[in-house]
């Protein structure tokens, strides 16, 4: 009898050609995974959304940062801000706290 999946797991392993990556080295991020981190199309999204609100907080206009960040369309991006932020692009945009780059970051091109 396997206790807590040991012999399991290593069965699996010994079956593995040698060299390959287990499902945790991939990124397992399905079912069962036991990595709590995000999956890579997650993370680039936030990515993508986190530079899309500073963008706005810095007075871009919507269909540019838009166009330039890699959305499909404006209403693209507005679905993400929702998503992620709650509120909609031009509430985001009036988020002071999200103006604050040129501060932390100075000289650093957007």
């Amino acid at each position: 009898m396997d206790h807590a999946g040991g012999g399991a797991d290593r069965a699996r392993a010994a079956r593995r050609p040698r060299g390959q990556p287990s499902a945790l080295a991939r990124g397992g991020h399905g079912p069962g995974s036991d990595d709590p981190g995000l999956p890579p199309k997650r993370a680039a999204q936030l990515v993508r959304f986190d530079r899309a609100v500073h963008r706005l907080a810095a007075g871009d206009a919507a269909v540019r940062v838009a166009a330039d960040g890699g959305y499909a369309d404006q209403s693209h991006l507005h679905r993400d801000v929702a998503a992620f932020a709650g509120v909609t692009p031009s509430a985001v945009a009036r988020e002071p706290w999200l103006a604050v780059d040129d501060v932390a970051w100075p000289g650093r091109t957007r």
